[in-house]
C-alpha cells in the first residue's frame, strides 16, 4: 500500500471512501504476505506514507482490529495478528472437509483444460529442484493449484463455501512459510501435488480425496509438530 495506490483509486472514483480503500489495501497486504504476523502497524507512519490525514487511517485500522486482521500490543501501535494454533486447527478441519470433497468430485468432472492447468502449475513447483522454494512463488502456486481443484468440482455451493475461508487460508499459507522450521524443497512439494494430479487424471475419486487430505495434513502438521497442539488439547 502506497501513495500511488491511493491516488489511482481516487482517480478511478473521486467519491470513494478513503478509509475503505486503506482497509482493503491493508487486508490485501496481509493476505498476500507483504505484511506478516507480528509486523508493527503505526497509524502516524501510514498516514505520512499515504499523504493523508490520520482520521481515515484510524477508521481503517479500527475496522481491521475489529475484523481480526490486527491486534493491539501497546497504545502506540498495532501488529498483524498471529493465527493461533486453535484457529489454524479449525481452518485445517474446514479446509480438509471442503477440499477433500472437491477433489472427490473433481476426479469425476475435471476437464482436459483444467488438467492441463494443473500440470502447468506443477512445473512451477519443480523449478530449481533441490533449492528452497521462494515464499511468494510457493504460496501463489499452492493457491492456484488448490483453487483449480475446487473449481474442477463444478459445484457452486462448494465454491461459495471455499470462498468463505480463502482470506484466512491465504494468510495461513504465509504464516506457514514464516513458522516452518525445516523448509520443504521444490521436489517434496512437487511430489505431494503430483500425486493429487495423477489421481485426478486417472479419475480415481477416493485416491484423489486421500491425496489432497494428506497434502493438507502435512502442511498443518509441519507447523504444529511436537507439543503445540497438545497444549491446546487438539
Amino acid at each position: 500500500m502506497d501513495k500511488l495506490d491511493i491516488e489511482a483509486c481516487k482517480k478511478e472514483n473521486p467519491f470513494i471512501v478513503l478509509a475503505d480503500v486503506i482497509y482493503k489495501h491493508l487486508k490485501n497486504d496481509i493476505m498476500q504476505g507483504l505484511l506478516l504476523p507480528g509486523d508493527k502497524i503505526v497509524e502516524s507512519k501510514i498516514a505520512q506514507q499515504l499523504d493523508v490525514s490520520r482520521t481515515p487511517v484510524n477508521i481503517a485500522l479500527n475496522r481491521a482490529l475489529k475484523d481480526g486482521w490486527l491486534e493491539r500490543r501497546s497504545k502506540r501501535f498495532l501488529t498483524v495478528r498471529k493465527i493461533s494454533p486453535q484457529e489454524c486447527f479449525y481452518l485445517y478441519e474446514a479446509r480438509k472437509f471442503l477440499e477433500g470433497q472437491a477433489a472427490y468430485l473433481a476426479a469425476k468432472r475435471i476437464t482436459k483444460a483444467e488438467l492441463m492447468g494443473l500440470k502447468e502449475i506443477l512445473l512451477n513447483f519443480r523449478k530449481g529442484n533441490d533449492e528452497p522454494i521462494d515464499d511468494e512463488l510457493f504460496c501463489k502456486n499452492d493457491e492456484r493449484f488448490h483453487d483449480l481443484i475446487v473449481k474442477a468440482a463444478h459445484n457452486d455451493y462448494i465454491s461459495e463455501m471455499y470462498k468463505r475461508i480463502k482470506p484466512d487460508l491465504q494468510r495461513y499459507r504465509y504464516h506457514y512459510k514464516q513458522l516452518i522450521i525445516e523448509r520443504n524443497t521444490n521436489e517434496n512439494v512437487y511430489m505431494y501435488h503430483y500425486s493429487i494430479y495423477l489421481a485426478l487424471k486417472s479419475r480415481l475419486s477416493v485416491v484423489a480425496k486421500d491425496e489432497i487430505e494428506s497434502d493438507i495434513s502435512s502442511m498443518h502438521g509441519m507447523i504444529f509438530a511436537g507439543n503445540i497442539l497438545a497444549k491446546f488439547n487438539l
